[in-house]
This record gives structure tokens, C-alpha cells and sequence, in this order.
């Protein structure tokens, strides 16, 4: 009887293990698409505030400013790790996005630089899952507009 009994305890410990490797694997799935949810929801905040950041650098950058600090009417585009004022104001608020996948793009819609007038901005990001398993759903490419009037 002894043996019969060890013999299904072993049996018993095979399905244990299995039952186990089934059941935490489904686990960790969802802790990582949980992980991945948060990162997403950062990567979209930081982007909506560098897109506002950028607005509001150009709202306060028409023809009435110094002469230094005018930009525009010309289109502006670059990518977020260039060196001027459009790309310091996008890169202050991307905490947790790689600036080199961000593209900016300044359009004065007006065709002037002069208070009232309106200006886009456009930002572009390519989103990168951590997740193979769930990249067809956060493999996105992200764009954001802000529509500004020209202040001074």
C-alpha cells in the first residue's frame, strides 16, 4: 500500500508543478500588461506636456518679442534631441520617452507672426511595447496637436 501511495505522490507532485508553471505564467502576463498600461498612461502625459510646452513657447514668441526669442513664420521641424529653444521646451516634460523617436513639426497657419494669428504644433511619437506578447496593441505611432494663438 506504502507503494502504491509514493507512487502517486509522485504522479501528484508532476501535476502540481505543471498546474503551477500554467497558472504563474497567466500571472505574470498580467503583471507585465499592467506594467505596460503604466507606462503607456506616463508616456502619454508627458507627451500631451511637451506638446503644451512647445505651444506655449511659441505663443509668447511672435514678432513682438526680442529678437532672439522670435520664431516662426517658417515651419520649424525636428527631432526632440535637436539643440534650439522648440526641442528644449519638448524635451523638459519627456520623463519617461526616448527623445530621439519624437518628432516635432511648427506650423504658423496664418502664414505671419503677429499676436492672433494661430500656430500648430505637431508631435509624433513611435510607442515601443516591452511586451512581446501584447506589442500588436501598444506598437502605436502617437500624434498630438495643439492649436495656440500668438500672444506677443
Amino acid at each position: 500500500m506504502s507503494s502504491q501511495r509514493r507512487i502517486r505522490q509522485k504522479l501528484r507532485r508532476g501535476t502540481t508543478i505543471v498546474e503551477s508553471s500554467i497558472v504563474l505564467s497567466v500571472v505574470l502576463l498580467i503583471v507585465m500588461s499592467f506594467l505596460e498600461l503604466s507606462l503607456l498612461v506616463v508616456r502619454v502625459n508627458s507627451l500631451t506636456e511637451a506638446c503644451q510646452n512647445v505651444s506655449r513657447l511659441v505663443s509668447v514668441s511672435g514678432d513682438l518679442s526680442s529678437g532672439a526669442n522670435a520664431l516662426g513664420p517658417a515651419t520649424i521641424q525636428c527631432n526632440a534631441e535637436a539643440n534650439n529653444s522648440v526641442a528644449n521646451a519638448a524635451r523638459r516634460a519627456l520623463t519617461m520617452v526616448d527623445p530621439s523617436k519624437v518628432e516635432l513639426e511648427v506650423v504658423w497657419s496664418d502664414g505671419t507672426n503677429s499676436p492672433g494669428d494661430l500656430v500648430v504644433v505637431h508631435l509624433d511619437y513611435q510607442n515601443a511595447s516591452i511586451i512581446p506578447l501584447v506589442d500588436h496593441l501598444t506598437d502605436k505611432l502617437f500624434h498630438y496637436t495643439c492649436h495656440i494663438r500668438i500672444a506677443h
